[in-house]
């Protein structure tokens, strides 16, 4: 097991290394108002031609990186089959879609996503990554509060604004919306406090932090002080089952909160809405979920296609003062747009696999930071999908953080389980003779 006041040694060149953490502060979404200002009214992300060629630039670097290592592609295919399997949907939807065009140039830019996650981590080993994603998440907050001081008005909210400019005086930093600013500054603290030890020394982990505690406050985004009560109080569970291997203290922590859930759950929320000085209907996203069942239908098998199912489909059937909406603000509801009942039940079996494999990774001692900061993910993603569609988002920083950390960890999980048992059967070897 590698020293925590070690940092994990690169496996890549220089070049390599620089192409990958420039390809992940693009991908999270930085300066994306420069790239190109957002005007939501003119459809899907994806369309936008300058992000489009960017992406595909990536996926061409990442293709060359990925033919280096071939020999493991089929391997990492494998492990990863769910991650595969729903791009392959995505493309395929576009046989139902509403609008074919749409659903298969989205489904390109998520390829492109898809394809560096594949290079990253045939590249790099997780602890490797988890340590190249530490460095980029305090890159995105440093120079988000660089962005407010120097540019305010690409890192401040402002009353001239096209849109949200409800906003004003609220930071984005370098991302495109409050929310995002405060969403990854929130993920990023939990993961730095727990798994940034290698990385960073003490000095520089005090200062990241509270530049990323900055942010979350500036952003006035309450949901932010949601999700790091959230992120904080899984890094705890997680750090508790992977250090000790205490399978008892997880197995008591998930009855407990399924508990707390079950019979306190609707009070301790709107206690909270309450306390955060927010509405009970989640600002008005409560009666937009009920609006956009009503427009699909008790028989929505197949879902109205990848991306343009939203766009093409519910948008336009919205009320006027909602259809500059970019998704649906709950992400299993744009899953029951995209794909239908299909899509719930391939998100259902997809979660279940990668709870057991998280839960079956204890004994694997080597990565447990790994383990943590892809834990805390999950549970972010669980959570934050309530109320955001980051996840479904192709230009956000949940998308590629996800795919990278999920397929990097299924991968590596197998590889060092393989490993255990082969030196536990060469163990008994040796003791049998």
């Amino acid at each position: 097991m590698m020293p925590e006041n070690t940092a994990p040694q690169r496996s890549v060149g220089k070049f390599t290394y620089l192409f990958f953490f420039i390809a992940i502060l693009f991908l999270c979404g930085a300066y994306s108002l420069y790239i190109n200002p957002l005007e939501v009214t003119r459809g899907p992300e994806s369309t936008t031609d300058i992000r489009r060629y960017i992406f595909l630039l990536i996926m061409f670097i990442s293709t060359l990186l990925i033919a280096g290592r071939s020999g493991a592609l089929l391997t990492l295919l494998f492990r990863s089959k769910y991650h595969l399997f729903f791009v392959g949907l995505c493309f395929m939807s576009a046989i139902w879609s509403v609008d074919r065009y749409t659903t298969i140039t989205s489904s390109i830019s998520l390829f492109c996503l898809y394809m560096f996650a594949l290079a990253i981590a045939l590249r790099l080993s997780a602890d490797e990554i988890l340590d190249l994603y530490l460095k980029a998440g305090a890159t995105l907050i440093l120079l988000s509060i660089a962005t407010v001081v120097l540019l305010p008005e690409f890192g401040v909210h402002q009353q001239s604004d096209a849109v949200q400019f409800v906003h004003a005086g609220s930071w984005r930093g370098v991302f495109d919306h409050r929310t995002k600013l405060g969403q990854f500054s929130a993920l990023y603290v939990a993961i730095l406090i727990f798994c940034g030890a290698p990385t960073f020394r003490i000095a520089s982990r005090i200062l990241i932090g509270v530049s990323a505690l900055t942010c979350i406050f500036m952003s006035n985004s309450g949901g932010a002080l949601i999700s790091l009560v959230v992120c904080l109080l899984s890094g705890i569970v997680a750090h508790a089952f992977y250090k000790r291997d205490n399978r008892l203290f997880f197995t008591i922590t998930i009855l407990f909160g399924t508990t707390i859930v079950l019979f306190f759950g609707i009070s301790l929320f709107y206690a909270t809405l309450d306390a955060l000085g927010k509405s009970t209907d989640l600002t008005g996203r409560a009666p937009l979920w009920l609006m956009i069942l009503d427009i699909l239908g008790p028989n929505n098998w197949l879902g109205y296609g990848y991306v343009a199912g939203f766009f093409q489909w519910v948008r336009p059937n919205l009320s006027y003062e909602l259809t500059a909406l970019p998704n649906s603000q709950n992400a299993y509801v744009d899953i029951f747009v995209y794909f239908g009942y299909l899509g719930l039940i391939f998100l259902i079996f997809f979660a279940i696999s990668e709870f057991f494999r998280l839960y079956k990774i204890s004994p694997i001692k080597e990565n447990f930071r790994t383990a943590i900061a892809t834990s805390v993910l999950y549970i972010y993603i669980i959570q934050i999908s309530l109320v955001e569609s980051f996840i479904m988002e192709i230009f956000s920083f949940l998308l590629p953080l996800f795919l990278t950390f999920s397929i990097s960890h299924s991968y590596e999980f197998h590889q060092r389980l393989a490993k255990n048992i082969k030196e536990i059967d060469m163990e008994n070897h040796v003791y049998s003779t």
